[in-house]
């Protein structure tokens, strides 16, 4: 497993690492006077040329090149690329988030790809604590930009970036160097997802204290399960026959497929799972623990979790059990 850490600049607040690289503070503090104990990284534009004829001739594309240790060739751009030095990032977060940093970091033997988390506001209900983290993605190679996103990941390598980013769908924010203006979005959305976390998280953590309130009966569990794995019945039925049985057949392997994952939550609710109580939050952690640790699979699950067909289960599961419960009121 490669951690693609740019020598030792990475920084985790209390928590070891497992590539134990870098350090690990144990006091809040701020991005730049973390950054300020690593090694400098730092890059600057230069023309790039070509030689024809015995000449040099600028193409009008830049060069970027980080300067700071050895000069390396990072990438190339067109001439509206506006850099950001990684200290101005760390500058912005600090200014505009105003909240310790958790993890920060440079991927890559170039260290052209950045990152920076934070701590959002956890949820707390009756001791289960949801917690999640922003995450501001950024690289100086010309092409990845910057992008903001909330995680439940805790970004300390190059596989939970992976983790973190996904499919880059669920970005709050994408922006480019390109935009002269990119350095004030960012900025905006930096302040605006802390803002929003903070408003937001009284609401959350009452909703979700309502539905522990809320008590939730096998039968009342059994009918919120089939709407959560509900049975599909969308194969043709006019057309070549061998159609309509090779449909038929599809729908008859998904519906064995939510049958399953029906039963497997039910058997949490009534027992099996780790601290499941009979409320409709006890319901909802049942399908939880079934698609994030009971379902196996052969390929790492995580960014399913996080954004695909697990995370969208999950969703569906939480729409269905606060109808149940806005219904019992």
């Amino acid at each position: 497993m490669s951690d693609n850490i740019y020598g030792q600049n990475i920084y985790s607040h209390k928590e070891e690492m497992w590539h134990k690289k870098g350090t690990v503070g144990q006091d809040d503090e701020r991005a730049e006077e973390v950054y300020g104990r690593m090694t400098p990284v730092i890059f600057e534009q230069r023309p790039f040329s070509i030689t024809l004829g015995g000449q040099s001739v600028e193409s009008g594309d830049l060069g970027i090149v980080r300067t700071s240790d050895t000069e390396v060739l990072v990438g190339i751009t067109k001439g509206r690329y506006n850099l950001t030095q990684p200290l101005t990032y760390c500058q912005m977060f600090d200014a505009n988030v105003q909240q310790p940093v958790e993890t920060l970091g440079f991927l890559g033997t170039k260290a052209d790809k950045m990152f920076l988390t934070w701590k959002l506001p956890k949820i707390d209900v009756h001791g289960d604590k949801v917690e999640n983290f922003g995450f501001i993605a950024t690289g100086f190679d010309g092409r990845f930009g910057e992008h903001l996103f909330v995680t439940h990941v805790r970004v300390v390598c190059n596989n939970t970036w992976n983790a973190a980013i996904g499919d880059g769908k669920s970005a709050l924010y994408n922006g480019k160097h390109s935009d002269t203006n990119h350095e004030r979005n960012l900025a905006l959305w930096m302040e605006f997802v802390q803002r929003d976390a903070e408003e937001h998280v009284m609401i959350y953590q009452k909703l979700f204290r309502k539905l522990e309130e809320v008590s939730v009966s096998k039968d009342n569990a059994r009918t919120i399960f089939e709407n959560v794995y509900p049975y599909t019945g969308d194969g043709m039925t006019y057309g070549p026959q061998v159609l309509i049985d090779e449909g038929a057949k599809r729908d008859q392997e998904f519906n064995m497929k939510q049958g399953e994952s029906r039963n497997l939550a039910m058997e949490l609710f009534c027992g099996k799972g780790t601290e499941i109580n009979t409320t409709a939050w006890g319901v909802f952690n049942a399908v939880t623990e079934a698609e994030n640790h009971c379902k196996k699979s052969k390929k790492d699950t995580t960014a399913s979790i996080l954004l695909g067909s697990r995370a969208a289960i999950m969703d569906r599961a939480m729409a269905v059990v606060l109808d149940f419960a806005d219904h019992r009121d």
